[in-house]
């Protein structure tokens, strides 16, 4: 895990990592089972900054992405991590329309559910949840 971080990731989760050619044999490898890999896991949620707000499983059995699909496909910043949403109060996320009706609706009951969080100084960590085959 710290190559990995510290090689490739740098500041980034793996999430944000996209590949480009004259990557390595090793990170392009990792790049073509991100996905299934990141779908497969659980994070275990600290600090926040390494887990994905919307599209990493770390508050109940689903993505948020999942749970809130209309929140999800308005929200400005997909790939925003749990630490910077809760930077600040209100929470750091923003929409390109207002929400009205439904999704005001369900904007508040997920701003509820997450209410109770509360972050810590360790390093967020990830549990494969499943398993891969071919």
């Amino acid at each position: 895990q710290e190559l990995l971080r510290k090689k490739y990731l740098k500041n980034k989760t793996i999430g944000e990592v996209k590949w480009k050619p004259g990557d390595s044999r090793f990170l392009s490898g990792l790049m073509k089972v991100k996905d299934r890999f990141l779908h497969l896991s659980t994070f275990n949620l600290h600090n926040g900054t390494q887990n994905r707000f919307w599209e990493d499983r770390w508050f109940g059995n689903s993505t948020l992405k999942e749970q809130y699909p209309s929140l999800y496909n308005i929200c400005r910043k997909k790939h925003i991590s749990v630490a910077s949403v809760f930077s600040s109060t209100p929470l750091n996320l923003s929409f390109r329309r207002a929400l009205v009706g439904k999704n005001l609706l369900k904007w508040n009951k997920l701003v509820m559910r997450i209410a109770f969080v509360q972050l810590d100084d360790q390093r967020d960590s990830i549990i494969l949840s499943g398993t891969f085959q071919n």
